[in-house]
Order: C-alpha cells, then sequence, then structure tokens
C-alpha cells in the first residue's frame, strides 16, 4: 500500500476533498493531509471527522509573494522528502506551482496535479493568460504525472496545448461531488426554521454562497437587488461567506458591510456557515454572478437542493447548468441583466419550480460525489502498482 499526500492551501478545501481522502483510508492506504494550518488544524478536524489523519504544515500561498519561490519552496521540498511519499496530488493553482516544483526536487516518484479551473481563462488579458499558459505547459510536460481538470474546456485546453504528452495523462472529473443526501429539497419543517437560522421568517430570499471576494460578482448582485428592492418589497439577499485570510481584496467586505447599512433588513450577511445545506432550503433562489469559475461547488449545491439559479455565462457555470440550461445564464459583470433574470424568476413561479427540478435531477445524474470520486478512484487504481514497486 502506498503513502499518499493530499496538499491544498487551506483547510476549507479539504471539506471537499474528504471523500477521496475516506476512500483512499478504506483501500488501505497512509493518507497525510497538508496545507498551510490557517485555522490551526480545526476545520481539518470539522471535514475529516475523527479519523486522525497525520497533518503537514506546510508553507503554501494562494498570492504571490516574497519566498514563495525562495525559502518556502526550500522548506516545501524538505518536509516532502521526509515525508517519504509515493505519491503527492495537489489542488489549487499556486499550491500547483510550489508543489510540483518541491516535488521534482524532492523526487516524489508520482506527482497528480487537480486543477479545480486553471486560473488563466479566456477573459484574461493576453499578456497574462500568455505567461500562465506556458508555465502550465513546462510544468505538466516536466513535474507533473497525471493532470486531472474539472470542466470540458479545460479539458480541450489541455489536450490542446499538450500539458501532458499522452491524451490518457489528462483526466476530467466532474467536479469533486456533491452530498445530494445531505443537499437535498426542502420540506415544510425547512421553511419553518427560517427564523433559527437567522433568516427573515417570510418573504423571498436570494442566497449567495462563496468568498466575499470582487471577481465573484457580489457588487453586480448587490447592485441588480437595489434595481429590484422597489418592485419587490419583500425581496431579500443572503450572503454567506467571507474573505479567506490569504485574498488580497479587502475592498468587496467592507463595500458589502457599508451597501446592507443603507439597506438594513434587506442584505443579510450571515458570514461563514457551517449549515449552508440548511439555509439553502430555507431560501427560494441561489445566484452566482461570478467573473470565473472552474467547477462551482456552491452553485451544484444549489441545484442539488431543488433551487432555482441564475449564474453567468462563465466556464464552469455553464457547464454545470448544462444545455439546454437548468438555469438562467447572464453575461457577467452585468447588473441588468442579472436584474432581468432574477424578475423572471420571481414573477415566474412555473418556470422556477421547473428548473428547480432540472437542476436537482442534473447533480443526481452527473455531479454527485460517486459520479466525482468514481474516476479518481480508477486512477489511483492505475498508479499504486507503479508507485509500489517504485518504493520498494
Amino acid at each position: 500500500m502506498a503513502r499518499i499526500c493530499q496538499m491544498s492551501h487551506v483547510e476549507a478545501t479539504f471539506n471537499f476533498l474528504a471523500p477521496l481522502i475516506h476512500h483512499l483510508a478504506g483501500e488501505g492506504h497512509e493518507v497525510v493531509v497538508a496545507c498551510a494550518m490557517d485555522e490551526e488544524g480545526k476545520g481539518l478536524r470539522r471535514h475529516l471527522g475523527p479519523a486522525g489523519y497525520e497533518t503537514l504544515a506546510v508553507p503554501l500561498s494562494r498570492r504571490l509573494r516574497p519566498g514563495l519561490l525562495g525559502a518556502d519552496l526550500a522548506t516545501l521540498t524538505g518536509a516532502l522528502r521526509r515525508g517519504g511519499f509515493d505519491i503527492l496530488h495537489l489542488h489549487g493553482p499556486l499550491p500547483g506551482v510550489q508543489g510540483r516544483l518541491a516535488a521534482h526536487q524532492a523526487r516524489i516518484p508520482l506527482v497528480i496535479h487537480q486543477a479545480h479551473g486553471f486560473w488563466f481563462h479566456a477573459a484574461m488579458p493576453l499578456w497574462q493568460r500568455g505567461p500562465a499558459t506556458v508555465l502550465e505547459w513546462v510544468l505538466g510536460r516536466c513535474c507533473t504525472d497525471r493532470l486531472v481538470v474539472v470542466n470540458r474546456e479545460d479539458e480541450a485546453l489541455a489536450r490542446r496545448w499538450r500539458f501532458r504528452p499522452r491524451p490518457e495523462e489528462i483526466l476530467r472529473v466532474p467536479g469533486v461531488g456533491v452530498d445530494t443526501r445531505r443537499f437535498r429539497p426542502p420540506d415544510a419543517e425547512d421553511r419553518a426554521a427560517r427564523a433559527a437560522l437567522g433568516l427573515p421568517p417570510q418573504g423571498r430570499l436570494v442566497a449567495f454562497v462563496g468568498r466575499v471576494v470582487r471577481e465573484k460578482g457580489l457588487r453586480e448582485l448587490v447592485e441588480a437587488l437595489e434595481i429590484l428592492f422597489e418592485h419587490h418589497p419583500d425581496l431579500h439577499l443572503i450572503v454567506m461567506g467571507e474573505a479567506l485570510p490569504s485574498d488580497r481584496d479587502r475592498d468587496t467586505s467592507r463595500w458589502l458591510r457599508r451597501r446592507s447599512l443603507l439597506r438594513p433588513g434587506r442584505i443579510h450577511l450571515l458570514g461563514r456557515r457551517h449549515d449552508v445545506d440548511r439555509v439553502l432550503r430555507a431560501v427560494d433562489l441561489f445566484c452566482l454572478p461570478t467573473h470565473r469559475e472552474g467547477m462551482p461547488v456552491a452553485l451544484l449545491e444549489a441545484m442539488a437542493s431543488g433551487l432555482p439559479c441564475v449564474a453567468t455565462d462563465v466556464r464552469g457555470a455553464r457547464e454545470a447548468l448544462g444545455s439546454p440550461p437548468a438555469g438562467l445564464l447572464v453575461p457577467a459583470r452585468n447588473p441588468a441583466a442579472l436584474a432581468r433574470a432574477l424578475d423572471r424568476l420571481l414573477e415566474d413561479p412555473a418556470t422556477s419550480r421547473r428548473l428547480g427540478l432540472q437542476a436537482r435531477e442534473r447533480v443526481q445524474r452527473e455531479y454527485c460525489v460517486e459520479a466525482a470520486l468514481a474516476p479518481l478512484a480508477d486512477l489511483y487504481r492505475d498508479l499504486l502498482p507503479a508507485s509500489a514497486s517504485t518504493s520498494s
């Protein structure tokens, strides 16, 4: 059996990686969880349960800073070398850069890089997108054994650029998977629980879940709701999430707090919640006005909850909703279009119900935990004989 390191930048990521980690441990492998320990291990215990996985604190970052490829890289290389790992599985853009370089120096036998959406995308200026694409090509060819992507557009890009020399070394999985038993349509008791959840007991609630940063489109969402508030006096915005310590954008959080004070009782900032499933069962609509996405977990969770959804027409979000879309798609950075889509669902309950049912069925069919885990389980079965012979 193999010694496997699952590495990402923050503890919150392991909420989505837990099924894979539990599966590998259940197969008898020794799984080590590595991240920057931004919650001092509390998040890992919450997400992974009492299984007692070995943890490793590593100097990973989500932003460029001094030491990223200097002292931090040397420390990471030493930690990987001492870890004696057979496989290193990386999650996230900058950890994917640091981790692959460190793994190459530490001579880790097998490296999997899972790109949860390449951070470069079609809407990015060419002067940024070009160098980032070339960097991924170099790392993919020199420091990666398997590349995992989470949407078809990234898969096409990876194959076109030949980020790995052989097509079978690029694997697409349907995101990280949604627990469709936890995220489910509401019943009468769920709606009655609004007050206990800190929600307005009456009215129609539009929910957002995600990091409170500009690229998630919160400014456009609030501007869209400002248009609708005058015509829908019972309308409320529910925001679940906050900026991470590693996020550079702090202005959006301050801006959002100011706007909520200007609209007392209409914009509700709930912060980070660990009962997102319960809150989603108590609201009426979901909106993800993001500027870019790999495969949006929050959108898939809302779809699994049977909510009618509005999202921006960007990579990942449009794939999640499918074709024809099980929700409404609007251009990014367009508050007026966002307001029109939300207003349509508010004014047309039949369409809202139909889209909610279609969304739930789509997630059950294509984006449940079992669908996301199966190709990764097959990948590890293919790789582990090689890793075992390498480490023996």
